[in-house]
């Protein structure tokens, strides 16, 4: 019996304690609802302005393109990017340059001979690939254009428009036949060779750091690919790489 009576007591003493620790719950609960009716968040602003620093850089580069199709024959063939009159804007680069200090080069090259998929065994020299520059465009641009380089309108120069605005362009052609070879040989029978097995000049833009440009400069591109006699079916590819590099020396 004694037992019976403890272990009663033990029951009651357990279910107060339950009663207790819900109790304390119920008023932890009161008090959080009295002192925190609803939650509230602040906020506060944070804000960055982000500048570009004087910058050298393309703006516009030719894109990728087809000399089409030919059948091999039994004499060499010539393959143009290109008709005769004003270069598409897609044959178009522009070269921005916003440092107002120094000069810069422009230069090309392929990537190597032109190589059929399947057959690497099968290549076209990338001698026989040659490039002329041409600000003869087929559509009109708020531009000036000096020795074969174009000046979009906002260009400035120092000291002086007129001397920053020399860039040379080794490749320009005189004409715009860019059909036929006519362009591409008078710039090959000058001293600048514009073959593009190796890096040829497309602008020289020498200036000295007392000297400088703000602006973008442009000119389009075209090609013609000699396809030599016999040549095997395939189709060939290779890759065009322009590099733009500071030109700043101590006296140009």
């Amino acid at each position: 019996m004694q037992k019976k009576a403890k272990k009663m007591q033990n029951l009651r003493n357990h279910k107060k304690s339950r009663v207790a620790y819900f109790s304390a719950l119920s008023t932890l609960a009161f008090f959080a609802n009295l002192f925190l009716p609803s939650l509230t968040f602040g906020q506060t602003d944070i804000s960055i302005d982000v500048t570009r620093t004087p910058f050298l850089s393309f703006l516009a580069l030719p894109e990728s393109f087809s000399f089409g199709s030919v059948t091999s024959s039994i004499t060499d063939t010539h393959l143009f990017s290109d008709s005769d009159g004003g270069l598409p804007m897609a044959q178009v680069l522009m070269v921005r340059d916003t440092r107002g200090s120094g000069g810069f080069s422009l230069q090309a090259v392929a990537s190597g001979p032109f190589v059929a998929s399947g057959a690497p065994s099968n290549t076209i020299p990338a001698t026989n690939l040659r490039m002329v520059t041409s600000t003869s465009l087929g559509v009109a641009l708020d531009a000036s254009a000096f020795n074969g380089v174009g000046y979009l309108s906002g260009f400035i120069g120092t000291p002086d428009n007129t001397t920053v605005q020399n860039i040379v362009a080794p490749l320009n052609a005189t004409s715009n036949a860019f059909g036929t070879v006519t362009p591409f040989d008078e710039v090959e029978n000058l001293p600048a060779d514009n073959n593009l097995d190796t890096p040829v000049v497309l602008m020289d833009g020498c200036l000295t750091a007392a000297e400088g440009r703000v602006g973008t400069m442009f000119f389009g591109t075209s090609e013609t690919l000699l396809v030599p006699k016999y040549q095997q079916p395939g189709s060939y590819t290779t890759t065009i790489t322009y590099t733009l590099t500071d030109n700043t020396p101590a006296s140009c």
